[in-house]
């Protein structure tokens, strides 16, 4: 019965075993119980059998609770830790990778793509350079919300027309396509495509 409090702690770490315990510790109360009535059958060592079994049980089961109790609010506490930390991890890689105003990838993104590029998992790559015309006109004329909206609308018609590839804004009205592993024909047939979308309707 006399585990070591580390033990205790790491035990419970777990609430699923809380109540395996508690059985052990019953089975080994009776056993001690069992134990101490039979060797001496006198009713002074049975009384002290009931009291030191007793004793153990709440000693125990106080112990059990209060070790519990304690790790769960730590382990709660370090859970909440590392969820407000994760949380901050994300929204800085966000804000470091992605465009803000249309959700693609940006220049940081890009430099660390082509950082770490694999030449040797790449059997084709076509680079896709879209240059927006009359993008500071726009926003001189009818104001930076309607120049957002533009680039709003080219970059989700890349999405749409490149889905699955790496698109970024490089900055202001420049755009940029990877498109790994895709038939040259695809390429022009997608650029077609995306050049439609963009013509006045």
């Amino acid at each position: 019965l006399y585990l070591p409090m580390v033990v205790l702690a790491i035990v419970y770490m777990s609430k699923n075993f809380l109540g395996g315990m508690y059985v052990v510790w019953l089975v080994n109360s009776i056993i001690r119980l069992v134990k101490l009535v039979f060797v001496d059958n006198s009713d002074i060592n049975r009384q002290k059998a009931y009291i030191v079994v007793l004793g153990i049980g709440i000693m125990y089961g106080v112990a059990t609770y209060m070790v519990n109790k304690m790790i769960t609010a730590i382990y709660k506490e370090v859970c909440q830790s590392l969820n407000r930390e994760n949380k901050l991890s994300v929204k800085l890689y966000k804000q470091s990778h992605y465009d803000t105003t249309t959700g693609l990838l940006n220049r940081n993104a890009y430099n660390s793509y082509v950082d770490m590029f694999d030449d040797k998992s790449v059997k084709s790559i076509a680079c896709v350079y879209i240059d927006v015309n009359e993008l500071h006109l726009r926003n001189n004329k009818y104001g930076h919300a309607a120049g957002d909206e533009m680039l709003i609308y080219v970059a989700n018609s890349l999405k749409n027309v490149f889905y699955g590839n790496k698109i970024y804004r490089m900055g202001g009205d420049e755009f940029l396509v990877f498109a790994k592993n895709v038939s040259q024909e695809t390429v022009k047939k997608n650029l077609e495509t995306f050049i439609e979308l963009l013509k006045p309707k």
